[in-house]
């Protein structure tokens, strides 16, 4: 599955103090440019015959990575239509999922999905088109709860924790907002997920957040709050990587002792990635193509973390440009090199192949805004330690008597090595297919699939020197 992302306004009514996104004002993404969309991925999806798009020779590889994906999610079985059965997008290859994003994806209201949704499912038929939505759920309304119920559409929130604790960078009044959308989301049967940013301010209270979510029943996704290229005033807020790292280990003691109650997604496709032995969500790969962004006057970026920003364009949807004009882009090659060269800055590190030198936003907020081609992400070193981590404690688990007793009494090929044990229980659950990986910045899985289903890969435990097939 391909990924979309739609930014039909830049606005936001939020006013985050560390938000490093689009949210400032600009009209709404009309008719136009919606038919242009679909026009231009109708030419190229023909093109390539369901083949991936964007794979230049290595990125689109089948093999299984894994999804930012259990953070929130809508109940299975909720997507019909095309693909749902057998033809296009019955395997995933010929699908696209959709995710509106923001500023804030709410700001048009519902008159605008009521004609957003059918033109986009239906002008991309035979193809299997599904829908997420991140959003801070202010304007979410019972009209649009049913429509999203009609058209199957995922919904994501943000929310930083407690009260008190969100407020204070995210603003008086966010939180009673958005928990009021959430019980809204809820009240319609729709599930909602949650992207948790943590500050400089913020990370001293790791147990207290955590303790929410769990209380809340809310899956979440962790974000380090990053410097940003738009907005220096918000670089303060941003975390050093070395406190990124050590958050992250510390919600990993606090998940695997809580499994049953809360899922946190970041965590689930970390571990995943070091049994699958590659990268799982887009911080984690060589994401160029995968997550294109659109924003409101047609323009497409690498990601929506560019949307707005008109030197990051890599065409316009207008010009329905070939898959070779927008390869030939200043800002796809320069992306591109980095993906080639990041490797000479990584050196050896035993974590490359799933991490891929970490987010290229990261890369460039840490240089200046300019890419060099062996820039990696300054949270690199956060995340080699998670996945040493990972490693380490999946290793114990294997070899703990507890496991190899049920290994050797109750032999099951399913399951093989990976029988007892909480980060095992996570591992084993396997990565979906390659294309299925989601972007970092969406935390709903989309309504009729699952992040449980086994990929091709979840047949192999890679841990170090440990390569044992199940």
């Amino acid at each position: 599955m391909s990924h979309l992302m739609l930014v039909p306004s830049l606005a936001c009514p939020a006013s985050c103090a560390y938000c490093f996104g689009p949210h400032a004002g600009g009209a709404t993404m009309g008719r136009e440019t919606l038919t242009a969309i679909v026009e231009w991925q109708r030419a190229l999806r023909a093109t390539h015959d369901g083949h991936d798009l964007f794979d230049e020779g290595g990125r689109g590889e089948p093999g299984g990575r894994d999804t930012e994906s259990r953070a929130g999610g809508g109940r299975s079985g909720q997507t019909g239509g095309p693909g749902a059965n057998g033809g296009p997008g019955a395997n995933g290859r010929d699908s696209l999922e959709i995710t509106f994003h923001g500023g804030e994806p709410l700001v048009p209201g519902a008159r605008w999905y009521r004609e957003a949704l059918p033109l986009l499912r239906d002008g991309l038929a035979p193809w299997r088109v599904r829908f997420a939505t991140q959003s801070n759920l202010w304007l979410l309304t019972d009209e649009l709860c049913e429509l999203f119920n009609e058209y199957g559409v995922s919904l994501g929130t943000s929310l930083d924790g407690p009260e008190a604790i969100n407020d204070a960078q995210r603003g008086p009044g966010y939180y009673a907002r958005t928990m009021a959308g959430i019980e809204r989301a809820r009240a319609h049967g729709i599930e909602v997920g949650a992207i948790c940013t943590f500050t400089a301010q913020s990370v001293p209270h790791a147990q207290e957040i955590f303790d929410f979510f769990v209380r809340e029943g809310l899956d979440f996704s962790v974000h380090a709050a990053v410097p940003s290229l738009r907005y220096p005033e918000a670089d303060r807020w941003s975390i050093t990587p070395e406190a990124h790292g050590e958050l992250l280990i510390d919600l990993l003691d606090r998940y695997l002792e809580n499994l049953t109650r809360v899922r946190i997604s970041t965590l689930d496709s970390m571990a995943r990635s070091v049994s699958a032995g590659h990268g799982g969500i887009c911080t984690f790969g060589d994401c160029l193509g995968g997550y294109l962004a659109i924003g409101p006057d047609g323009s497409i970026y690498p990601c929506q973390r560019f949307a707005g920003m008109p030197e990051f364009a890599v065409g316009d949807v207008a010009a329905r440009p070939s898959l070779v004009e927008l390869r030939e882009s200043p800002v796809w090659r320069e992306f591109r090199a980095r993906e080639e060269h990041v490797k000479e800055a990584c050196g050896d590190c035993a974590y490359f192949g799933l991490c891929r030198g970490g987010c290229p936003y990261n890369a460039l907020t840490s240089s200046g805004g300019a890419l060099a081609p062996t820039a990696s992400d300054p949270h690199c070193v956060s995340y080699r330690r998670v996945f040493g981590a990972v490693t380490e404690r999946a290793m114990a688990e294997v070899f703990s008597p507890e496991n190899l007793d049920a290994v050797v009494e109750r032999p099951d090929p399913e399951r093989g090595l990976m029988r007892r044990g909480p980060l095992l229980s996570i591992m084993r659950e396997g990565p979906p297919s390659v294309g299925d990986r989601r972007p970092c910045s969406a935390t709903s899985w989309p309504r009729g699939t699952s992040c449980l289903r086994r990929g091709p890969d979840s047949g192999r435990l890679r841990l170090g020197e440990l390569s044992a097939d199940l």
